[in-house]
């Protein structure tokens, strides 16, 4: 054989076993038999002082011939092999969620009388309800842990679960602090409303998010979506705004591996001013592509394998999630309609706070060019010749976007405040401004515009509102449009 043959063969033996070491593998001393019996589908009944918990595990060619055990801290939940899934009742409360390959590790709450559906492989995401009885459907085989599977987990426990903990403290996480539920004396509750704990709190989303894009310990805004009441009245209003932290991010990687995106939302401003603390934690991955990883590694060894990434995990503005209250909270509510607003829009600062943008969004104004507004700022014409283009699967946008402002002197201090008719959470400022023709061009980050845009637009241009100043001190409105679309490929 001639030295080149010689060559080319020992590398594509050398990827081939590289390849093999990239596969998803047990620790050292794994249990090598295949673990567990699978049987035809069941299903739990959901028990008000447990959370039922589904654990799912979809068909893939790596890691196939090896078995999960699945534990809450010290606890055995069961096993899971390729293409199966199975459940378990959990204490309500915090838990670290871990599997016998002890880099999977999760720090999940769970509230008590819920449902929970986890997706389990590399790493540990929740699923909606729709998606996770999708996947049921689609892996149908329920597991039953085997008479030895006790003892196995029992020895893996002792052997592993302090490297598991660990493994998740290692992790990049923005700190979060749990917010204790308010104290009332019972000599201060009359007028007042009881609000349960575990009381459900529907919140909107306000901005996109993508693992790719959003930062661990960045600022991530919620509104309430719609009002929510108990016996004694409205002790939230629909339209509040909410603040959550974005926990844990990690961008999809290299071999198909998914990224994740955490979100934390502690904390709520009721309508009385009074802080709701409450369990709110977002857990989200992308979907990971191990089809086409697995079948790259086969073909083209560990170069193959790593050329394929997996998806962002993504959530777009408008979608709604539940938190609930911590504990039980007594509340002034309102008892009719429109009552609190005030109280609540002075509750402005901290966590979950609310102000003067829990109301309904308000439009951009319409003055015409070269006026002035109801607000006395000068008016100008602004124009934005470029679209933005968000691809949230795959982590991408529009870099850079240009907004050009009719104006003989320079604006300072320039931002854009609404998008889409509605007041943003955060204004967006440029990044640079120079001279362009008659006028002056603004160039602004293409996130951080795209992160507050909404689906739904079309081909259509939507209303960007600016405000800054002049270079005389005097304050000016601009408007402009630009085009936005989602690309869901």
């Amino acid at each position: 054989m001639s030295p080149r043959r010689t060559a080319v063969s020992l590398a594509f033996l050398l990827f081939s076993l590289l390849s093999c070491l990239l596969l998803p593998a047990g620790p050292a001393g794994a249990p090598q038999a295949l673990a567990g019996e699978r049987g035809p589908q069941q299903f739990g009944e959901a028990r008000p002082d447990k959370a039922l918990v589904y654990l799912i595990r979809t068909s893939r060619m790596s890691g196939a011939a090896r078995t999960q055990f699945v534990y809450a801290d010290e606890a055995f939940l069961g096993v899971l092999r390729s293409g199966s899934y199975g459940f378990a009742y959990v204490d309500p409360g915090k838990h670290l969620l871990w599997t016998n390959w002890t880099k999977v590790t999760k720090e999940v709450e769970l509230v008590a009388g819920q449902t929970y559906y986890f997706d389990v492989w590399m790493s540990i995401a929740t699923l909606d309800e729709a998606r996770g009885r999708a996947l049921i459907d689609e892996v149908r085989d329920f597991m039953t842990p085997g008479e030895d599977d006790g003892a196995t987990a029992a020895k893996q426990i002792a052997n592993r679960y302090e490297r598991a903990k660990r493994k998740e403290s290692e992790k990049d996480k923005a700190e979060v602090e749990t917010v204790a539920p308010a104290v009332v004396p019972p000599e201060y509750r009359e007028g007042m409303s009881n609000v349960p704990a575990n009381t459900a709190i529907t919140l909107e989303l306000l901005e996109n998010v993508c693992s790719r894009m959003t930062t661990t310990g960045e600022t991530i805004w919620f509104r309430v979506a719609a009002d929510a009441a108990v016996e004694g009245g409205v002790f939230l209003k629909k339209g509040t705004m909410v603040k959550g932290t974005a926990r844990q991010v990690e961008p999809a990687q290299g071999g198909g591996q998914e990224g994740t995106l955490d979100i934390a939302v502690p904390a709520i401003t009721a309508i009385d001013g009074n802080t709701l603390a409450t369990v709110g934690l977002i857990l989200s991955s992308g979907q990971e592509r191990h089809s086409t990883a697995d079948a790259n590694s086969m073909a083209f060894g560990v170069i193959g394998f790593l050329a394929v990434r997996g998806r962002q995990a993504y959530h777009l503005a408008g979608e709604e999630f539940k938190v609930f209250t911590r504990g039980e909270t007594w509340i002034r509510a309102a008892q009719r309609a429109g009552e609190g607003t005030a109280r609540a829009g002075e509750a402005a600062g901290g966590a979950g706070a609310a102000d003067e943008r829990s109301a309904p969004p308000v439009a951009p104004s319409r003055a015409i060019s070269g006026e002035t507004s109801p607000g006395g700022e000068s008016v100008l014409q602004g124009q934005a010749p470029d679209p933005i283009e968000f691809r949230p699967k795959k982590g991408k946008v529009t870099q850079t976007v240009t907004i050009e402002v009719a104006s003989e002197s320079q604006p300072r201090d320039l931002m854009i405040v609404a998008l889409g008719g509605w007041v943003i959470p955060e204004p967006v400022r440029l990044t640079s401004i120079a001279r362009h023709g008659k006028g002056w061009r603004g160039t602004f980050d293409g996130w951080q515009i795209a992160r507050y845009l909404r689906e739904g637009y079309g081909s259509s241009a939507v209303p960007v509102e600016m405000r800054g100043t002049l270079q005389n001190g005097r304050p000016f409105l601009a408007e402009a449009a630009v085009v936005y679309t989602v690309d869901h490929d």
